[in-house]
């Protein structure tokens, strides 16, 4: 239903939840809602533990981006370091661990992005973005089934992969656009 322009919309009540399917990293559910005219409705989802993803920041004319093969897009993507949020750890922490584990380097400054929901229409998964900054060589061993091969960009790249379709990682081109229109208001 098209509500009028400023309108809020109707909230779902939740009723119940199947699970279909428990593993490693998400669980496949079916709620049931009750739509704000009373009809029942059967929403899938997909539960997923938060995650935290860093921009690397080298030096302001750098951008330190990662190249990993992920199965389920079949092919060799252009990222950002990321990983899952670890029982008892933060966001925070996740970042400057997945830094490491993914560039082999530490940052001494941090800062606070967005946090997003990265496809609401089924899934709960958060991420929480930050930027490092005053990168220094720490590395830590990364995971054993990843292969990553961390590369130096240009900043004065970035605007023509993404025109190019160089990066096709949502996660990567929220944070890239992100950090550019910081640039630009910061210079304008």
């Amino acid at each position: 239903m098209i509500h009028k322009l400023g309108e809020t919309p109707g909230i779902e009540t939740f009723e119940e939840r199947k699970v279909l399917y428990r593993g490693r990293i998400l669980t496949l559910a079916v709620d049931r809602v009750r739509l704000p005219s009373g009809a029942p409705r059967d929403r899938e989802v997909v539960t997923h533990a938060p995650a935290a993803a860093v921009l690397p920041l080298p030096d302001e004319r750098t951008v330190l981006l990662i190249r990993q093969y992920r199965h389920p897009a079949r092919q060799v993507l252009w990222e950002i370091p990321a990983g899952l949020v670890e029982e008892g750890e933060s966001p925070e922490e996740t970042a400057a661990r997945e830094l490491q584990e993914e560039t082999g380097f530490a940052a001494r400054r941090w800062e606070t992005g967005p946090r997003f929901f990265t496809s609401p229409g089924f899934s709960d998964e958060v991420i929480h973005l930050f930027v490092a900054r005053d990168l220094t060589p720490s590395p830590l061993p990364g995971d054993e089934d990843e292969w990553i091969a961390p590369v130096a960009v240009p900043v004065q790249d970035l605007e023509q992969m993404i025109r190019s379709g160089a990066f096709v990682d949502g996660k990567t081109l929220l944070a890239l656009s992100w950090y550019l229109g910081q640039c630009r208001t910061r210079e304008g």
